[in-house]
């Protein structure tokens, strides 16, 4: 099982690194000149972009990697 976790981590820090010019556009367009939004700046704000940058994630399941398709 842990192999599996592992391997899950890394496809989903590939993902992430995969968005990264996108979502380092997305989090300077937001604090760019917003100081009253950086004021206000609270784990609900980061969760939800966390939730929007996420939401096309999908785990894959280990069955995912023997079953064929």
């Amino acid at each position: 099982m842990k192999c599996n976790i592992i391997s899950q981590r890394i496809q989903l820090q590939e993902y992430l690194m995969a968005l990264e010019p996108n979502l380092t556009k997305a989090i300077e367009e937001k604090i760019q000149g917003e100081e009253e939004f950086l004021k206000t700046l609270d784990r609900k704000h980061v969760e939800d972009f966390l939730d929007e940058t996420l939401n096309q994630y999908r785990l894959t399941q280990p069955s995912d990697y023997f079953l064929p398709d």
